[in-house]
Order: structure tokens, then sequence, then C-alpha cells
């Protein structure tokens, strides 16, 4: 079941080309970070998408209601997982209670074991412990624009600096898979000539400052140098990655279970 939930086959690196975050949005941005850990409940939608150059696409999408862990609490949540692979696609149903955990497929429930709950429950997974604080997005943006987003919102947008996000990505179970490349200094210039396109996309409460959405994008060209190719793997070479996720409903009631 863990596996199920965030051991993808890899969905390969981000690369970059690095600038901080400034002028108007940069405020915008360092707010929204800093209230990560502010933010209780919402109804989270992440989708993570992988459509390689040849064969099917791949990835998987979370959604429902979370309750993210206070002092002495464990984090909650009660959403469908759906994973698409092989060309198909199949939905479970995953519960996070003060009990434990459950798996529910075709009416059929599977209680989950405790390193299944332990896993789930850690730092480094998006449903645990300090998942969301993890998104250190400040440095993964370069040129930033601030502009009116949708609602109540402000929008942040720019290229990505993908050799941080990747490495920053690298840390949160199952986004870039189980054994996630990473990048320094020394391939980042080839992995940044690698990136055809690139996009980076925050949207945060002009009031409140509390995320709503974060979108992550890049695609690699189909002709890269060998030993890059052979570093990040063939599935990543001429693909095109997605992140996205978005928090609906944030710091109001959620039902659970």
């Amino acid at each position: 079941m863990t596996r199920l939930l965030i051991g993808l086959a890899a969905v390969a690196a981000l690369s970059g080309c690095g600038a901080g975050a400034g002028g108007p949005a940069g405020p915008a941005l360092r707010e929204t970070a800093t209230k990560l850990e502010t933010i209780k409940t919402g109804v989270l939608t992440l989708k993570v998408n992988m459509d390689p150059k040849d064969g099917d696409a791949f990835g998987y999408e979370i959604h429902g209601p979370i309750k993210l862990a206070g002092e002495g609490e464990v984090p909650l949540a009660d959403v469908e997982y759906t994973q698409r692979a092989n060309g198909q696609e199949d939905t479970v149903r995953l519960v996070l209670d003060e009990n434990g955990g459950w798996v529910e497929r075709g009416g059929e429930r599977t209680q989950l074991t405790r390193s299944q709950l332990d896993e789930l429950r850690s730092a480094g997974s998006v449903l645990g412990q300090g998942g969301l604080e993890s998104l250190d997005f400040e440095a993964w943006i370069a040129d930033p624009k601030r502009s009116d987003g949708p609602g109540d919102t402000d929008k942040v947008s720019g290229k990505l600096d993908v050799v941080a996000a990747m490495n920053g990505l690298a840390g949160l179970s199952g986004v870039l898979g189980s054994d996630p490349v990473r990048l320094d200094k020394s391939n980042g210039k080839q992995v940044e000539d690698a990136v055809k396109d690139s996009s980076f996309e925050l949207l945060t409460g002009k009031d409140d400052r509390l995320l709503r959405k974060l979108a992550l994008m890049f695609e690699f060209d189909a002709d890269v140098p060998d030993e890059l190719r052979d570093e990040l793997g063939k599935d990543a070479v001429g693909a095109r990655f997605e992140f996205d996720l978005a928090l609906d409903d944030v710091n109001q009631p959620v039902a659970i279970g």
C-alpha cells in the first residue's frame, strides 16, 4: 500500500535558471511561505503527472479534506487516491483518523499497518508532518512577477529555478519517485540547456497570504548529451512534468472518515 501511494516510477528532475524572488512579488512570496505553518485544515488537490516522449503518461492525484497535525496530534485525511500507469487507472479511498487508517477499494476496507501509517505520517509525506512547510518555493522561481489572480488572490508567476525546485521536491515522498535525481552546480548548466520550457505559478490570498495554489511545469528537450540522458533516465528526456497543488476551504472545518 505504501508503494501504491508514494512509490511511483521516477518522474525525473527539474533544472533551472536561478534567480531570487524580488520586486513587488518578493513580499507576497515571503509572507505566503511564512504562513504555511498556519494552515491547519483544507481540501487538498494534488496532481503529479509525467508525460514521456514515448509511452503512456503516468502519475497520481489526491483529493479530499485534510487536517494537519498540531502539537501532540497526528495528521488526518479522507482522500481519494488515483494512480495512472500503463494506460490504466485505479482509485482507492484512504482514511487516516485518530485510531489509525484504512484503504477502501470496491467497498472492501483494509487496515493500514503501523509501518504504513508511520510512513504516510512522516515528515517526508504530503499528508504527513510538515508536508506543506517543506515547500520552499521562494527559491524555486526566477524573475517573479505579481498580478491579480482569480477571486481574492494575487498571482505570482515566472520561470522555474528548476535545479532548486527539483532538490526541494526530492524530499517530498512520491513527487519525484522513490529514487529522485538530485542536481548540483556541476550538472545544472547542462540541465538548464536541456529544458525546453518551464513555468511557476502561485496563488495566495490578498488579505491572509495563505497558499491557495502552487503549479510547476517543465519540459525537457528530446536531444540531450548522453551523460545527462543516463543521469536523468530515459523517461525524462523529451518528457513534460507537472506538479499542481491546490487548497480550498483553508482553515475551515473538515469532516474526516
